[in-house]
């Protein structure tokens, strides 16, 4: 400082600092005016020709197809409560129409893709103010006069300008996309619901979230679900408004897949159908064979049944009755706790659940005896009568419930007598009773890693369900005191699946099917979205001609001779006249742990068979579960397999070849 004053040099800098602000705010507020005021419409058509918005793509849940093509589920709509898209007027706050100017009808008219003039009456009577004034109704519901294919586009498209112009249609505009799981199993009709438990059972259902729990929903819903996307909103060049996946920024879609089934609906109606008629007429003590009620009421705990193509391993139908609901109302306070979460589980049992087959086992017992030379029909008597046979090293004796005297193979199998089987049992011995087994596919041997079994399960159900097919085993031996047992079915566990795979093998000339109950493709041509291949080709695992033909006249003579423990189906009339067919009928103890292992209360029985008898389309299995002491120990009713499961294949006969006995 000279004098106290500042220098002349440092005043003159600071007036021309200031004077370079001056002029630079003076250029940026021009700049501004110009901007805003004079090229206002410029800019802001080259905004709207520049500007995007991401929007997310919800692909549709894939539909499931019966082996005719039936729908049986797709995601749709529920009637009373449609896609709905809201306005707040009061959030809104733009002048009456003023919003909607040529371009706004240009860009709703190119989404939509309708002409320009339907595009302003569609929006001149959705957004009519006067007939939905906001002090009267605060929301207006467009899908009232929108008609409903228009209401997804028009919505999507009010979120998009939203997004591209910054307006408040975000705030004010409400767009729900509702779409339910419509299960079309249930749909009759003629009988309201009575399908609709049962449905659950294969199908399965769907969550909100859009996935699937169990059944097929649950087990192929990486299929059916696909995967949502992001778009990309952009306005072109004239202001409309162009679709552009995004790439980088987002996410292209995976369209869901259809899933075709080997589901038949017409046999598997029929197949509930007959369940539920069957078991509710054990438990009201109707005799089918008499037609009458009488006070022997059997306790059925459960009925299941399954149809299988012989030639092709298709599963066709199957199905348990009770379902859970039913079944709790039932059997909520059933006292064999190990049997009632059994009982409750509302699952596909004849795809899941391991049991003992009792007599059905003797059709594969009879094949290897035939098969190995050990005896023959006609032949040499096996057992020359009795009721009672003592084996050694077995506490308990062999028994007849109706003694058969001077009884070879034929008499032995008509009319089941578990003597004569043991006796054949005993002659295979353990090692040809093990390859048994596995030449009918009645077990997994976890010790063969060639074993065709664990790829059978995965096409029978996708990979989601491996842990739950856990079928029953071979042993890796088989103890002497269980090979008596194994002639009559007993110390041998199948499900009815693999029942019906083997027995499936003695009616089709001896091959061995691999069970399926979806398709690769499309059955009627045209590729259905599943990975994986269909059934491989089945292998023959019986080549004698003469002992396929034997045991075909075995299984036809347990129908027609009089002694046959399945005669009475034909003999009262039960399955159409002039319907030639075979099959085998079985029954056996079940165990409880509670009620000290086997004992006389619990009982499976069994019935399998197969339609027509020369040329088989169809190989049946049906199940029955008794108590017979609960609830009430005075009502002891019927239990044998061919009295409790084959009226019920008997109805599914009758049923099924009602028009066409050939």
């Amino acid at each position: 400082m000279i004098d106290g004053a500042r220098p002349p040099f440092l005043r003159t800098r600071a007036f021309f600092a200031g004077g370079l602000l001056l002029v630079a705010l003076a250029a940026l507020a021009g700049r501004l005016f110009h901007i805003q005021i004079v090229r206002h419409e410029h800019y802001e058509a080259r905004a709207l020709r520049q500007a995007s918005s991401l929007r997310p793509v919800d692909t549709r849940r894939g539909d499931i197809r019966d082996v005719n093509g039936v729908l049986l589920a797709t995601s749709t709509a529920p009637p009373e409560a449609p896609s709905q898209l809201s306005v707040d007027w009061h959030s809104l706050r733009i002048a009456q129409r003023a919003d909607f100017s040529a371009r706004t009808v240009l860009e709703l008219g190119c989404l939509l893709r309708m002409p320009a003039p339907a595009v302003a009456d569609l929006l001149r009577h959705a957004f009519d103010r006067e007939a939905t004034h906001p002090k009267y109704c605060q929301y207006l519901r467009i899908e009232d006069k929108v008609p409903p294919r228009a209401t997804p586009l028009l919505g999507a498209y009010l979120h998009a300008v939203g997004g591209v112009r910054g307006a408040s249609w975000s705030g004010a505009v409400t767009f729900e996309k509702r779409l339910v799981r419509r299960n079309t199993f249930a749909d009759a009709r003629d009988r309201g619901e009575r399908y609709f438990g049962l449905c659950n059972e294969i199908l399965g259902r769907v969550v909100d979230d859009g996935h699937g729990t169990h059944g097929v929903e649950g087990g192929f819903d990486l299929v059916l679900r696909g995967r949502n996307g992001v778009e990309e909103i952009r306005a072109g060049p004239a202001g409309l408004l162009s679709h552009v996946c995004a790439g980088g920024i987002g996410v292209d879609p995976i369209e869901p897949r259809d899933v075709y089934l080997t589901i038949d609906v017409r046999l598997q109606k029929i197949l509930w159908d007959a369940l539920r008629e069957g078991f509710e007429n054990l438990r009201n003590g109707y005799d089918p064979f008499t037609r009458r009620t009488t006070d022997r009421r059997t306790n059925a705990l459960k009925a299941s049944a399954l149809i299988m193509d012989p030639h092709t391993g298709r599963i066709l139908a199957f199905g348990t009755w009770p379902q859970r609901r039913e079944a709790l109302r039932l059997f909520g306070e059933y006292p064999v706790k190990s049997l009632r979460r059994w009982l409750t589980a509302g699952r596909g049992e004849p795809i899941f659940d391991i049991y003992e087959p009792g007599s059905v086992f003797k059709c594969f017992i009879a094949a290897k005896i035939l098969q190995e030379g050990l005896a023959s029909v006609p032949g040499s008597v096996i057992w020359e009568g009795g009721s009672s046979r003592r084996v050694p090293g077995r506490r308990l004796p062999v028994t007849d419930a109706h003694p058969v005297t001077d009884a070879g193979l034929l008499e032995g199998f008509v009319q089941s007598s578990n003597i004569v089987f043991s006796i054949l049992a005993e002659r295979l011995g353990p090692r040809r009773l093990r390859a048994l087994l596995a030449q009918f596919g009645l077990g997994v041997d976890p010790r063969d890693p060639n074993d065709r079994d664990p790829a059978v399960m995965q096409q029978l159900w996708p990979q989601e369900w491996k842990d739950e097919l856990k079928g029953p085993r071979i042993p890796a031996s088989i103890p002497p005191q269980d090979v008596t047992s194994m002639g009559f079915g007993m110390a041998v566990n199948v499900t009815m699946l693999t029942l019906a795979r083997g027995y499936s093998a003695l009616v089709n000339g001896g091959y061995l099917v691999d069970p399926h109950i979806h398709y690769a493709y499309a059955p009627h041509g045209g590729v259905c979205g599943m990975q994986g291949s269909t059934s491989g080709a089945p292998r023959r695992v019986m080549n004698d001609e003469k002992a396929l033909a034997t045991m075909m006249e075995l299984l036809r003579l347990v129908v027609d001779e009089k002694h046959g423990t399945a005669h009475r189906l034909v003999q009262s009339g039960l399955v159409p006249a002039g319907l030639a067919f075979g099959g085998k009928t079985g029954t056996s103890k079940r165990c409880a742990k509670e009620l000290g292992g086997y004992n006389n209360r619990l009982y499976t029985g069994t019935f399998i068979c197969h339609a027509p008898a020369e040329r088989p389309r169809y190989v049946i299995v049906t199940r029955v579960d008794v108590d017979r002491e609960w609830p009430d120990a005075r009502v002891l009713g019927l239990y044998y397999g061919g009295t409790t499961a084959a009226p019920i294949a008997a109805s599914i006969l009758s049923a099924v070849f009602r028009d066409s006995p050939e």
